[in-house]
C-alpha cells in the first residue's frame, strides 16, 4: 500500500523499513510500558504474535505460554480486519487515479 501511495519503489521500501524495525518497535515498548500492553494492536506486531514462543524453550512458565496461546484467535482477527482496511485503501486509491 506504501508503494501505491508513493509511487517509488525505494521510498515506499525505506518507509516500511523505518516503521518496521525502528519506529514500530519504540511504539510498541512505549504501548507496553505506559499503555499496559497496548502495543500488541500495532500492525506488524499483531502478525508476529500469530506464531507463540515455543514452550520448550524453558525460560517460559506454562502460565504465559496458555495466554499467548489464547491471544492467538485475537490477533488472527486483528490481522485479518487490519489486511482489509489496507486493501480498501488500496481500491479507494486506484479508483482515485483511475488506474
Amino acid at each position: 500500500m506504501i508503494g501505491m501511495i508513493l509511487r517509488r519503489s525505494f521510498i515506499a521500501l525505506s518507509v516500511f523499513i523505518f516503521y518496521a524495525f525502528i519506529l514500530e518497535q519504540i511504539l510498541a515498548g512505549l504501548a507496553r510500558w505506559k499503555l499496559e500492553g497496548a502495543g500488541r494492536f500495532l500492525l506488524l506486531e499483531v502478525s508476529d504474535m500469530l506464531t507463540p514462543v515455543p514452550a520448550f524453550l524453558g525460560r517460559l512458565d506454562e502460565a504465559s505460554y496458555t495466554r499467548s496461546l489464547s491471544l492467538v484467535s485475537e490477533h488472527v482477527w486483528l490481522t485479518l480486519l487490519y489486511t482489509l482496511v489496507f486493501w480498501g485503501v488500496s481500491l479507494l486509491v486506484f479508483r482515485k487515479r483511475d488506474l
